[in-house]
Formats: structure tokens, sequence, C-alpha cells
């Protein structure tokens, strides 16, 4: 599982822009996470509030947002949502 990586990753960038911007807390993060990516958004979550009670975003809302592959035609530029890779 690849997702506690990814959230312990995710934590430290939280944790890096919470510092510099010298806050408290913090409250939410929102996540992109690509449809293709191979990541499970039921185990990121998992990872996430796992992670997260050691952390300072304990207790912060994850919301995670799956989007759709994108590809564009190189013959007439047209886009379109990729249903299997």
């Amino acid at each position: 599982m690849h997702e506690y990586s990814l959230v312990q990753s995710l934590l430290d960038q939280v944790e890096s822009i919470r510092q510099s911007e010298r806050a408290d807390r913090v409250i939410s993060i929102r996540v992109n996470v690509g449809e293709f990516s191979g990541v499970e958004p039921e185990l990121f979550r998992d990872a996430f509030d796992l992670l997260a009670e050691t952390s300072p975003a304990q207790g912060a809302e994850l919301e995670i947002n799956t989007t759709r592959l994108m590809a564009r035609c190189q013959v007439c530029g047209g886009e379109f949502d990729v249903d299997h890779f």
C-alpha cells in the first residue's frame, strides 16, 4: 500500500507550509487523485486518519476529489475523457 507513503509525504508538505505560514493548526486538506493514478481513495483516507493522529494535522478534514484523465487529439486539438487506459 503506497497510500501510506503518499500520505506521509503530504503531511510533511502540509507541516512545512504550516510552519512557513506560522499557522497554529491545519483545518482542512484538499487533494486531487487521478482516476488512473493507482491510488485508492478509501485506503488514502484510512492512511490519513492513522498518520494524522500524531501530526499537527490532527483533526483536519480531508477532502479527496477524483479527477478524470483527459487527452487531446494531436490532429484536431479536441479534448476528451479517457475511459480506458
